[in-house]
């Protein structure tokens, strides 16, 4: 979700995600299918929330919230 709602982010959101992915490998507490599978299950899940009328319109308001902040920010 954070990659939906910070796309100019977008990149460094999903190798973030990709790197704690491995790590759990490494430690075993999944294995490749296991990462493999929940990847595939989130996106799945998040193309479905991308059609809900109420998803769409929280994002947006999200979105917004967002934009306001980092303006915010950005003059302080």
């Amino acid at each position: 979700m954070l990659a939906v709602l910070l796309t100019g982010q977008w990149v460094s959101i999903i190798a973030v995600s990709r790197n704690i992915d491995w790590h759990r490998i490494q430690i075993d507490r999944h294995c490749p299918t296991d990462v493999f599978v929940g990847r595939v299950l989130a996106r799945a899940i998040v193309r479905e929330m991308k059609t809900n009328p109420d998803f769409q319109k929280d994002s947006a308001e999200a979105k917004l919230e967002i934009a306001a902040t980092q303006n915010w920010t950005a003059a302080h």
